[in-house]
């Protein structure tokens, strides 16, 4: 009888000066290979493919997240101690997967100065640069509601970033720059 085969897909860190020193290793997917009768069954369905992608970047950006805030000890305001204040969780939003993230919040005890410890503290927005370059293409080149459901297709489900009225604010916004940097070069 034939060898009956399954697959396991796995997220691991491990030290980048001893690769083989595996610092987290954790399973993503696992499922049985078999025989595939259509074009449907011949890969991972469109739900499947999105969870192991969302899985993978879960674990690479909440191990980028750590590492935010995780050296400070003193403020660069007045050199006095950190003193920690739990952590922040916020959502971060990538091309087709949305994120809780979590930063180390710190707070000076002499001058209240706190680093950064939210998404949209640190990056200024609370979207990758890649999201807000295809929401502004796809709003270019499509209706804003046409463009929501273009992002719901691929997401395989409906995304509170990727609403009509965001698709406008981005749009007009690169619009409004590119309009400001073709105005100065005239100048």
């Amino acid at each position: 009888s034939a060898v009956r085969k399954g697959y396991k897909i796995t997220f691991e860190s491990f030290d980048l000066d001893n690769p083989g020193n595996t610092l987290e290793k954790s399973l993503l997917m696992e499922g049985e290979i078999t025989k595939p009768t259509n074009c449907l069954d011949f890969s991972l369905s469109h739900d499947q493919q999105a969870g192991l992608l969302q899985g993978a970047l879960d674990k690479i950006v909440n191990e980028k997240s750590s590492l935010i805030n995780n050296d400070s000890e003193c403020c660069p305001k007045c050199s006095s101690k950190f003193t920690k204040k739990g952590n922040h969780v916020s959502i971060f939003s990538d091309i087709f997967t949305d994120h809780e993230v979590s930063m180390r919040r710190l707070r000076c005890s002499k001058c209240d100065y706190e680093p950064p410890s939210t998404v949209i503290a640190f990056l200024g927005t609370t979207m990758s640069g890649q999201l807000a370059e295809m929401q502004s293409v796809i709003g270019a080149k499509h209706t804003f509601r046409e463009g929501e459901e273009l992002f719901d297709i691929f997401s395989a489900k409906s995304r509170k970033i990727n609403n009509h009225n965001r698709i406008k604010i981005v749009t007009e916004g690169v619009g409004e720059t590119l309009q400001a940097v073709s105005q100065a070069e005239k100048e």
